[in-house]
This record gives structure tokens, sequence and C-alpha cells, in this order.
């Protein structure tokens, strides 16, 4: 369960730690929405449908499910029709069932037909069939949930990536715009004689690096749309952006060693890998019990007509039912082999889980430690950018009585921008690690999607 962090500024609902990002302290109101903008759970929406990758997991479901159907069906009756027709040239020499000198010949027509009845009385090897596919069943039930919040993860990287770039497309064209503005007044000095050539050509040079820079940032912009509109196949022009004074709440507990312990529990991989255990183990009980004896409930009827033979033309019935039992005695090794094999299997699928769980716990650590770095540095960056606007104002009223360089007011604009920058990508890191966390703990699920939408607010137009 979480808290909510309540406080009345922006700064101090973003400075605790910011941990699950898709839950809110009350629904955002959605007054300002453009309603032709997309927004994140649409596209969510549509990769479910459209994404390739969920499309296979959906179908490996359904064929999980048949397997089960077909496992069961083994341990039903099963129940079979025959029939055949047959022209026959039969010619009979010698004696024939205590008859001395036979010597007969004959053409005929015979006709027979019935029906065949089994159940499975004693058969190890198909109830452990039956175990395995319940299982692996359960297996693609928990791949479809991992392909889900695989896709989740990816539609909001790329989601927030395309955002993000589009506010450095902004910060970018402001910060171009700031350096235009200082270098017309280096200008304006050198000509009136106040400055030197060199600070004008340093002003020049720092004007087109902004543009290089934003020549950049654009193509950035454009690469993140792109791959926003190909996760889903859409092709928005606009989308919500995040609201820029969304609360957070805080984890409870707020312990790395408990969102560890989760992701070695519960992990969907580490369920899997588990659920692998148990088909290896399954295996091996199959491979020792078919040395046991099997028996299976047999029955037959059919009707002959025959239109003449020895025996005369005839029309002949019978009916049998009884105990069919059989037990191996030599197979040439194969079952010791078989044995042996499953073993080895279950002893591979042991240790591959032990992997499982070794990688979902390093997932969990990294995914929290990095979400307290970044809670961390939400702090130290709106720090900075104060820090950054203030140290260029007063670089500017330096420049302007003669005490500064425009140098100095050119690396104090570069300053403040780098940590607009750094703190405006840091929300979206912030709800990415979240997500990377719920996900190592394996309850990132649908419903993320939708708690997470809530904190979109306003349209943002992409870079096309």
């Amino acid at each position: 369960m979480f808290e909510v962090q309540r406080g009345s500024a922006q700064r101090g609902a973003i400075r605790p730690l910011l941990l699950v990002a898709l839950m809110l302290l009350s629904p955002l109101s959605r007054a300002d929405v453009s309603p032709t903008a997309a927004d994140l759970l649409s596209y969510y929406t549509d990769a479910l449908r459209t994404n390739p990758v969920a499309r296979s997991a959906e179908a490996l479901s359904q064929v999980a499910d048949r397997g089960v159907e077909r496992a069961r069906g083994k341990l039903l009756p099963q129940l079979s029709g025959f029939a055949e027709g047959a022209y026959v040239d039969e010619s009979i020499s010698g004696d024939y069932f205590g008859i001395v000198d036979v010597d007969r010949d004959d053409q005929y027509e015979r006709y027979l037909y019935g029906a065949s009845l089994s159940q499975a009385l004693l058969q190890p090897a198909l109830w452990a069939e039956l175990g395995q596919a319940e299982l692996r069943q359960q297996q693609s039930q928990l791949a479809t949930r991992g392909q889900r919040a695989t896709l989740l993860l990816n539609v909001a990287e790329a989601y927030f990536g395309a955002l993000a770039s589009q506010e450095a497309v902004g910060l970018v064209n402001a910060r171009l715009e700031a350096v235009r503005q200082q270098r017309d007044q280096v200008v304006s000095q050198a000509d009136a004689g106040l400055t030197t050539d060199a600070e004008r050509q340093f002003a020049e040079a720092a004007v087109k690096l902004a543009m290089a820079r934003r020549t950049e940032v654009e193509s950035d912009a454009r690469i993140a749309t792109r791959r926003l509109h190909a996760v889903a196949g859409r092709h928005d022009a606009r989308v919500l952006g995040l609201s820029p004074t969304f609360n957070m709440l805080l984890p409870r507990p707020t312990d790395e060693y408990a969102w560890v312990e989760r992701a070695r529990t519960n992990n969907l991989e580490v369920l899997q890998q588990t659920l692998a255990v148990q088909i290896a183990t399954l295996d091996h009980k199959k491979a020792v019990r078919s040395r046991w004896p099997t028996v299976d409930l047999v029955g037959t009827a059919y009707q002959i007509d025959a239109g003449g033979g020895l025996a005369g033309e005839r029309d002949e019935r019978e009916a049998r039912v009884g105990l069919r039992a059989a037990v191996p005695i030599y197979s040439g090794g194969q079952v010791t082999a078989g044995i042996e094999q499953a073993l080895l299997q279950q002893q591979r699928a042991e240790a591959a889980l032990e992997q499982a769980q070794t990688d979902a716990m390093f997932e969990a650590r990294r995914a929290y430690l990095q979400m307290v770095s970044a809670q961390q540095q939400v702090g130290a960056l709106q720090d900075a950018v104060d820090a950054a606007r203030l140290a260029e104002s007063g670089t500017r009223a330096g420049f302007e009585a003669g005490t500064r360089t425009s140098a100095d007011v050119f690396n104090a604009l570069e300053q403040r921008f780098a940590a607009e920058v750094r703190y405006q990508s840091l929300r979206y890191e912030l709800l990415l690690q979240s997500l990377r966390l719920k996900q190592a703990a394996g309850t990132l699920a649908g419903a993320d999607a939708v708690s997470l939408n809530r904190l979109l607010a306003g349209a943002v137009t992409l870079t096309p």
C-alpha cells in the first residue's frame, strides 16, 4: 500500500522518494484537455491489439488451453468405429481345421463393421501429462501477463520519451533566443567600440553552437515521435503532456529489501521458472513410472457379412469386453536413459530458477536505488535551476557594469538551460523507474496504465 505525500508547493511534492508514479492523490481536472489529443492509455490499448508480441502471447495462452483439453481427453473413454468392405478370391487345399484333403475355390464379398472402446484405468504417464499441461497453462498465463507488462513499459518509455524530447525542443529554442539577444548586445557594444572583436566572434560562435544544438534536439524529437507512433501503429499530431503539478505516493514499506524479496518470490519470470521446475519434476516421475504396468478397459463389437468361402455364406456378430495389461520387460536401455535424462533436465530447471531469482532481485534493487538517486537529484536540480537563474541575472548585471565578459554570460546561460533540461527529464525518469520497480516485483499490470494516465493534462504538439 501507499500513502500520499502532501504539500502545497510543487517542489515539496516532488522531493520525497517517488516510487510508484501510477497512483495519484486524486484524479486531475481534465477540463483543459483537448479532445483531439491522444493519451497514454489509448496508445497502450492499441498496442495490445496490434503489437505482434502481444498477439503471440495470446495465441500461446490458447495453445496451452487446448493442450489441457487434449491431455484430459486421453483419460476419458476412447470410442472409435471401423468398417471394411472387400472382394475375396479364396483358394484352400489340404487340411483345414481338422478337415482332411480340402480343395475349395471361391470368390465372394465380405463386409466388416463395428466399434472399439478403451478406457485407461492405470496409466501413470497420462496423469503426469495432464499435470504438465495444467502447469504449462499457468506458465502461458504468466507469460501473457509478462508480455503485457513489458508492452506497458515500452509504451510508457516511448510516450514519455516523446514528451521529454518535446520539452527539450522548447528549452533549446528558448536558449537559442537568449543567446541571440546576448549576441546582439555584444555586437552593438562592439560597433560602439565598447568591446573587442574577439568577444563579437565568441558571441557569433555561441549562436552557431546553439543552432547546431537545436538541430540535434529537433532530430532527437522526430525520432522519439516516430518511435511513439510505431509502438502502437498510431500517428497522432498531439498527445497529452505530463501535468507540471502531479503528486506522487510514497511506497510502503519504504524498504529496499522488502521489494527485493517481492521480486524473488513474485517476479513473473521467477514464477514461470518455478512452474518449469514442477514440469521437469513430473517428467522425471513419468520416466520412473514408465516401468510400472498399465491397465486398460477394452471392448470391441463387430459384425461380419460374408457372401461365401469355406465357412459358407453367413452373418457373424461378436462383442468382447475385458482388461488389457502390459508390463515393460526390456527396451534396450531406453527406460533407464529416459529416467537419467529427465533427472538432468530437472536439475537444469532448478539452476535456471536460481538464476531467474538472482536476476529479479538485482533488477528490483537497481530500480529501487535508481529511484532513490533520482529522488535525491530532484531537490538538488531544483536548487541548481534556481541558482543558475540567479547566476545568470548576476552575470548579466556584471556584464552591464563591465565587470563580467560576454563569455561569462554565455556560460551562465549554458548552465541554466542544462539544469532545466535535466530537471525536466528527471520527472520522466522517476515515472519509468517506478514502472520498472513494479515490473521486477511482478505487480505491473494494465490497471497501472489507467492510474498513470491520470497524471496527464494539457495537449502537446509533437515534432513531425
